[in-house]
């Protein structure tokens, strides 16, 4: 959805009808055919989602020389330079950024999600919320129990049967 917003933004400055973007992907499917594979060297060739992808220094025409067959993340990986970072981040700067969102971008950007043991985790005894632990590795820390059987414990293919000294938890608040 960025990428969109910022592609329409370059053809309003380039003085280009954002309708003449389709018109060229059209043109380009019609006389080459749908985009089949990667024409990136150092693609890892996993990618099953093709795309032309118009060239750095190239402008909008209906030229073959102009584009290049990508897949999404080699795609991704042309059009953000570190340029392109600088200036988001001059954007965002001074405003508040949600700790989902800073997360989300994270995920984006890196291509890393964040580790299930990461999780918050919820320690319980009795049915009463004792503790909050900012990570399965803090919670076993804390009790001096093993991670794994924490990691476990919050696994929804086991009921809150199961208890570690005492304590059911679980990664979400009950």
């Amino acid at each position: 959805m960025l990428y969109l917003r910022h592609m329409k933004k370059q053809l309003r400055k380039h003085q280009l009808d954002p309708n003449f973007y389709a018109r060229v992907h059209y043109w380009l499917r019609k006389e080459f055919g749908k985009a089949d594979k990667c024409e990136m060297k150092d693609c890892s060739g996993k990618s099953s989602n093709y795309a032309y992808a118009l060239l750095k220094g190239k402008s909008y025409e209906c030229k073959r020389i102009n584009f290049k067959k990508m897949c999404k993340s080699c795609h991704s990986k042309y059009d953000v330079t570190d340029e392109g970072k600088k200036a988001i981040s001059q954007k965002l700067m001074g405003h508040p950024v949600s700790k989902e969102l800073r997360e989300h971008l994270s995920q984006k950007f890196t291509g890393k999600e964040k580790p299930k043991s990461w999780k918050k985790v919820y320690a319980y005894k009795e049915g009463k919320l004792i503790k909050v632990y900012e990570s399965v590795s803090k919670a076993a820390k804390d009790l001096n129990v093993s991670a794994g059987n924490i990691s476990s414990c919050c696994s929804p293919k086991y009921p809150q049967a199961i208890t570690i000294r005492g304590f059911n938890f679980s990664y979400n608040k009950i």
